[in-house]
């Protein structure tokens, strides 16, 4: 809730203009005088309406009276007639006979507004009415009786029907009366009520008014000491941007729409060697060994200051500066415009490039003996290319060159041995057996050579390759013995890489693990651990082990630690796998001890070594 309320002052208030802001300074006590006067004005409005009630009430009870009056004097004028025969008693009932309809006229007027005093007034009206019919048919009954004594029935009749219709009258008017005078009372009460509210709206105006002028000047001083806190704010900003200015590494100067230079940096001093009072007031083309504009034209200062409705955003060039004492110098000009409200400026930056100049001149240089370099190493890999060709060419002729007369031995020795079945004996079937086994030692030997001369020259494609999958594959094709058990570790890692390269590596440890084993029966265990950019593999099994001394020497190309005639071995398998695990990035080494089996651990790469092979 206080971030909220922090961030909603911040933008009704912190964020706005100071003109607004002090918009708002002014509003604030004129708003609570503007709603105080409406207020005061609303409550005197309702105390002059309901003391207007009051009045019209008291003036509607007046006219009542005197509506009661006239009827009752009309009454007692026919009551007198009827006693006296006398005419003059008549002159209040005739009067009374006029005035009564323009009275109960007046009376509607005053009530009309108020529906309840209509509808009591409609039953006073009624009776009134029928009051005055009464009496019209009293008087003529009267006239119809002639003189008769004063105490005749049908007269006294007649004086007591009248009594008992007047006082039908007197009781309509006093209900009437009774509501209007309820219906004052009512109004006094809201008349004192109208007196409280108007006291309490003025001592409420009073606070708001009061409450107006501290919130304004509270929000006055606020904006007071944030105007002060700028203006320490700006002088201080001013004077650092005077310290970068008078500490920056490259001149900075500034020019009227002239050219005149108006201010001149210390690094501007130490480029031109002159000081600020002999650079301020001299015209910027002194400082320049060619004019502008016939290098840069309509983008060059020169133009610009010749043409003062043109709009210069960044001019920046390499041009000739001139120091005081006329040496020339490679200089890097850029110059903007600023304009003010009564004037234009324009900045420049300039900076002495001489060191650079003579570092793009070695640079030059070095580009060149690089280009030249370049073409020779482009013609050596060149060169490579075609010995690599003409190595492979080789390879191959040399692999079927000496297979043809392998092979040629190897008929030759059956023949041999066909022809002399009867009279060859058990040494010379053996020394034939010897004979063929170098045959195909020899041939074993030559392939090995050739694969182990393109490790590194033949890149094969890469594939999606799913280790624990192409382990089954490789182990169903090496076909250990029965008594032999090779075991995987699950959730063997898939990964992108040379198929070939890497069934090469694992056909060669899982191989050498059982060719190598002392025993009929023996364990080779395959696992893998991964280290973030690499897997690290392990081949370990459980045979004769290879003592420490050998270990450097199992990798060496042709080195076999049994004798070739024990087991056929050609001693360049281990060489071929850490051949190709190097050049996959990785690494290859073996941990054992004689008597204890051997582990090989090699690791892996995760994504695939991009190379570069011929």
């Amino acid at each position: 809730m206080k971030l909220l309320t922090s961030h909603l002052l911040k933008f009704v208030w912190a964020d706005r203009p100071t003109r607004q802001r002090g918009t708002v300074i002014i509003a604030i006590p004129l708003t609570c005088l503007f709603v105080a006067v409406i207020a005061i004005a609303w409550v005197r409005d309702r105390a002059i309406q309901t003391r207007t009630a009051l009045d019209k009430s008291k003036q509607i009870l007046q006219q009542t009276d005197r509506l009661l009056k006239t009827a009752v004097d009309a009454e007692t004028g026919i009551r007198g007639y009827g006693l006296t025969r006398r005419k003059e008693f008549l002159e209040p009932y005739l009067k009374a006979k006029a005035n009564l309809p323009e009275l109960l006229q007046k009376l509607r007027v005053k009530v009309q507004a108020n529906p309840t005093q209509l509808q009591g007034f409609q039953k006073l009206k009624k009776a009134t009415e029928q009051e005055i019919i009464f009496l019209e048919k009293t008087l003529n009954n009267f006239e119809s009786l002639g003189v008769v004594t004063r105490q005749s029935q049908k007269v006294t009749e007649v004086l007591i029907e009248g009594k008992f219709q007047m006082d039908t009258l007197r009781q309509d008017v006093a209900e009437f009366v009774a509501h209007q005078e309820e219906f004052q009372t009512s109004l006094e009460r809201q008349i004192r009520k109208w007196i409280d509210i108007t006291n309490t709206v003025q001592l409420g105006a009073l606070f708001v008014g009061l409450f107006g002028g501290g919130a304004s000047w509270y929000l006055f001083d606020r904006l007071d000491r944030e105007l002060t806190k700028r203006e320490v704010s700006l002088q201080e900003s001013k004077t650092r941007i005077q310290a970068v200015v008078d500490n920056a590494a490259d001149g900075i100067l500034t020019l009227d729409d002239r050219g005149n230079i108006n201010s001149f940096n210390l690094a501007a001093e130490r480029i031109f060697n002159m000081t600020v009072g002999e650079a301020v007031g001299q015209n910027f083309r002194r400082l320049i060994a060619k004019p502008l504009g016939e290098d840069c034209q309509e983008n060059s200062l020169e133009y610009f200051l010749i043409n003062s409705n043109a709009k210069l955003n960044v001019c920046q060039q390499e041009i000739l500066g001139l120091r005081k004492d006329g040496v020339t110098f490679p200089m890097e000009l850029a110059v903007s415009e600023m304009r003010l409200a009564s004037e234009r400026l324009f900045i420049g930056i300039c900076r002495d490039i001489t060191e650079r100049k003579n570092a793009e001149g070695t640079l030059r240089k070095r580009a060149e003996e690089l280009a030249n370099t370049t073409r020779i190493l482009s013609h050596t890999a060149g060169i490579l290319r075609k010995r690599n060709q003409e190595l492979d060419q080789f390879a191959y002729v040399v692999s079927h060159d000496l297979k043809a007369p392998l092979r040629a031995i190897a008929n030759l020795s059956s023949w041999i041995e066909e022809d002399l079945t009867e009279s060859m004996t058990e040494d010379t079937q053996h020394q034939m057996n010897l004979l063929r086994g170098r045959v195909h030692r020899m041939e074993a030997l030559i392939d090995a050579l050739l694969q182990y001369s393109r490790v590194g020259r033949i890149q094969t494609a890469l594939e999606t390759v799913d280790v624990g999958i192409l382990l089954a594959e490789i182990i169903d094709s090496i076909a250990p013995p029965e008594t032999f058990t090779v075991k995987v570790e699950p959730e063997m890692p898939t990964l992108v890489t040379e198929r070939v390269l890497l069934q090469q590596v694992f056909s060669n440890l899982i191989s050498n693990a059982v060719k190598h084993h002392n025993s009929k029966s023996g364990t080779v265990n395959i696992s893998v651990n991964d280290k973030h950019e690499f897997y690290e593999f392990v081949v370990a099994d459980d045979g004769p082990g290879i003592a420490p001394q050998y270990h450097d020497k199992v990798f060496v190309i042709f080195q076999t630690l049994e004798a070739r005639d024990k087991v056929e071995n050609t001693g360049i398998g281990l060489s071929l796998v850490k051949k190709i695990v190097e050049n996959q990035g990785g690494t290859i080494q073996v941990e054992s001890s004689e008597g204890e089996g051997a582990t090989f651990r090699f690791t892996w790469s995760k994504q695939p070594i991009q190379q570069n092979r011929e």
